[in-house]
């Protein structure tokens, strides 16, 4: 069975792994996302972007509403959704990934996973910023 080569480059496993645990879900799921769409595959996509969104929402608000105790659990969150979206890379995209390299297909420069990232931690920041806000939550920062 011959593929063709997805005309837009495609991000690497590892820069999405390593997006996941610097920016969080919305990071990996974007290049995951984007990943799929080239492999021409838009429903994947939409529901990579669909689970992300619901985990950071929930994770947003329980950043606002738990309380301090609740501190390891934030802690230890970027390695679980490390793992977890390292496995789900590699079942769903990791064969695909491989062999566009081995034919010589075009890959994103690591520095671009460092920029979604960077991102997607701006808006999850701003997010919870924003309902702490609007809650009245905002001990949260003092």
């Amino acid at each position: 069975m011959d593929e063709r080569l997805p005309p837009k480059p495609i991000f690497k496993e590892g820069a999405i792994v390593g997006a996941s645990f610097l920016g969080g879900p919305m990071a990996g799921a974007y290049m995951m996302a984007h990943n799929f769409r080239a492999f021409d595959e838009p429903n994947k996509a939409k529901m990579a972007m669909v689970y992300a969104g619901l985990i950071t929402f929930i994770l947003v608000v329980a950043a606002v509403f738990l309380p301090d105790d609740y501190n390891t659990v934030f802690r230890i969150f970027p390695i679980v959704c490390t793992v977890i979206i390292s496995r789900i890379v590699h079942s769903y995209q990791g064969g695909k990934i491989e062999r566009h390299i081995k034919q010589r297909g075009r890959t994103f420069p690591w520095w671009w996973a460092v920029v979604i990232a960077l991102i997607s931690v701006v808006i999850v920041v701003a997010a919870i910023l924003i309902i702490a806000l609007v809650t009245g939550k905002m001990s949260l920062f003092s």
